[in-house]
């Protein structure tokens, strides 16, 4: 019900994209919750997942999903930054790049001379090939947008409030022609260059100090950071920030190709690590991580409710189940770097739930009290193997990956959560 509330509340808001947007996000928060642990019960207790799709239904590569499990975990954020990256760090540098953008506004000083610009604007635009003279599939499709905003403009034109509306809806992302940027022809391919300095319309932030401000916790966490990157990415970075800050109180200085420029030297500042083997590890890892998000999203339906789920759908649950765990474990147990408690611990709890799921009466009880114990991080590996090899004396074999991440373990005190 939480799910459909918010698909609802989307729409209201941003309409059908948004909707979808923000139903996406609530899937995400709940598959997150099973991995941080219980969530408190809630509307969505009464609808669940009915088929094998609906339950690995989370998206695949969801960048949200890594930052929230190194924010609420500390090991994973660990792991991150030993390989040269730090999802959290990513979010907040983010964060404050959303707020510059967000802050511009459209101011147009002298309407008249706006006017005559837009009226050069469509002449110079008739001179220029049309989509279909164009080689390239990216440079038809920015022609056909640059034409549509120019005519949106000129339709309006009659109203400036109207205009400055229209401008505003996208201001750093959508340029006027002429006015906010220049094509250069190259080989049968335009490229639009955006100037430094535009004078018949401005784009600023609406408060330049609260955007100095921001600008300084950027530089901030720059200089505060402890990601190993080049000398020339920290200067790159560096300058870009100085030059919005010293050319904000020029009044022609045109912010949003200052802001772009800002946005592409942050990237490349917080994805380009100085060895080429980590960006593989960074990939490696966010890929592992989904595929316990979706475990973890899984367990509860079949542990917990499987009632939704008819006799066919549960057993292929089950099999989907059984196939991820055991695949993860097996990808995690020979990537050495990866190994950490808290991911031991999580394909540990995942390969005891598929034992008790094929046990039945005292044995399946056996089995989910030494799983729990995994489940609430308070258990003894030593103790735990030694209950799950006098369990196999009795009632058959357990997977024996388990005991590879029992050993894993024992090399660590464990980690007690109560």
């Amino acid at each position: 019900m939480v799910s459909t509330q918010w698909l609802i509340a989307g729409v209201f808001v941003g309409g059908v994209a948004g909707g979808l947007l923000v139903w996406w996000a609530a899937s995400i928060h709940k598959a997150l919750g099973a991995v941080i642990g219980d969530t408190a019960p809630d509307d969505s207790a009464t609808e669940g997942p009915s088929t094998t799709d609906e339950v690995f239904s989370f998206p695949k590569s969801p960048p949200d999903a890594h930052r929230s499990l190194a924010e609420d975990h500390e090991e994973v954020q660990s792991l991150y930054e030993e390989i040269g990256f730090s999802p959290v760090l990513e979010q907040r540098v983010h964060h404050i790049l959303q707020g510059l953008r967000a802050s511009i506004t459209v101011e147009i000083p002298d309407y008249e001379d706006f006017q005559e610009a837009l009226q050069e604007a469509r002449t110079e635009m008739d001179l220029l090939p049309t989509g279909e003279g164009l080689d390239d599939a990216e440079a038809r499709a920015d022609m056909e947008r640059a034409e549509t905003l120019l005519e949106e403009i000129w339709d309006r034109r009659e109203t400036p409030k109207a205009v400055i509306e229209k401008l505003q809806e996208a201001p750093v992302d959508r340029q006027l022609p002429y006015v906010e940027r220049v094509p250069v022809t190259r080989e049968g391919t335009i490229h639009w260059r955006t100037p430094m300095r535009v004078s018949v319309l401005r784009k600023r932030p609406a408060d330049t100090q609260q955007f100095r401000r921001r600008l300084d916790r950027l530089a901030a966490l720059v200089k505060n950071s402890s990601l190993p990157r080049s000398q020339d990415l920290e200067s790159e970075l560096s300058a870009a920030i100085g030059r919005l800050r010293q050319d904000l109180d020029e009044e022609t200085v045109y912010v949003p190709t200052l802001l772009n420029r800002l946005e592409q030297a942050a990237t490349a500042w917080l994805e380009e690590a100085p060895r080429a083997e980590w960006q593989a590890k960074k990939d490696r890892l966010n890929t592992f991580l989904l595929d316990v998000c979706w475990l973890q999203g899984a367990r509860p339906v079949l542990v917990e409710d499987r009632s939704r789920l008819g006799d066919a759908s549960a057993k292929s649950v089950k099999a989907r189940y059984k196939e991820l765990a055991v695949s993860c474990t097996r990808d995690y147990v020979n990537e050495a770097w990866m190994h950490k408690p808290v991911l031991t611990d999580w394909l540990l709890a995942h390969l005891l739930t598929i034992e008790a799921l094929r046990a039945s009466g005292m044995a399946k009880d056996r089995l989910s009290v030494v799983a729990d114990e995994v489940r609430s991080r308070s258990y003894d590996p030593k103790e735990s193997m030694r209950r799950l090899r006098e369990y196999e004396e009795e009632e058959g074999f357990v997977q024996s990956l388990a005991f590879a991440l029992l050993r894993l373990r024992q090399e660590k005190q464990p980690v007690s959560t109560s």
